[in-house]
């Protein structure tokens, strides 16, 4: 029960890291949405490692990325940040992360007013 307290509390404080960082975007996207990139990543893993839970994963993956998207050729510790969220896509055994990838970033297009939308509505 005590391993289970201490995820739960995990969760709810990577939930909240996130969620600072998602309203600092929302304001400073150019400085913050690097740091939502992170925070979700964080999330992802946690969601693949900790509490098994593959569309949650998934859904902070896609967030992740969608964040990095437009500082993926600029800022280094974010072209990390988006082959470690790769990774983690590709531990789950169904999905080819290079798709994954190449979809979200067909499909949305992203730019920083697109997530600035996306967190808007959260």
């Amino acid at each position: 029960m005590a391993d289970k307290n201490k995820l739960l509390e995990a969760e709810s404080t990577y939930k909240k890291s996130l969620d600072i960082y998602r309203n600092l975007a929302k304001t400073n996207p150019q400085t913050h949405l690097p740091d939502v990139a992170i925070a979700a990543t964080n999330i992802c893993i946690f969601y693949l490692q900790a509490m098994t839970d593959q569309e949650k994963s998934l859904a902070y993956a896609r967030e992740a990325l969608i964040a990095a998207l437009p500082f993926r050729e600029s800022v280094l510790s974010v072209q990390s940040n988006v082959s470690t969220v790769l990774a983690v896509i590709s531990e789950w055994d169904d999905l080819d992360a290079k798709a994954f990838w190449k979809t979200l970033f067909t499909r949305s297009k992203a730019t920083r007013l697109d997530y600035v939308k996306l967190v808007t509505r959260n």
